[in-house]
């Protein structure tokens, strides 16, 4: 789960460095509240070859079930968070 993924550079450059079956059981997950960012995150890892969803929401409470998620990435926007 990338939170706050900006522009989704991060979720295309770590796919590029993956090969296709090192990532074929890998669900990447972008999450923002802004939906023009999430649009572009969720093209970009697409781009980085993932199997990709997004979900639009507040990084700080995350709408997910525990123990679903394996990985949370949040680049640069902890000073947003209250």
């Amino acid at each position: 789960l990338e939170v706050g993924g900006g522009l989704g550079y991060v979720a295309r450059e770590l796919g590029k460095d993956l090969l296709p079956f090192e990532k074929q059981s890998i669900k990447y997950l972008s999450l923002d509240i802004t939906q023009p960012f999430l649009t572009l995150q969720v093209d970009r890892a697409k781009a980085g070859g993932w199997h990709v969803a997004g979900t639009r929401a507040n990084g700080e409470w995350l709408p997910f079930a525990d123990h679903t998620i394996d990985l949370v990435i949040d680049n640069e926007n902890m000073a947003d968070m209250t």
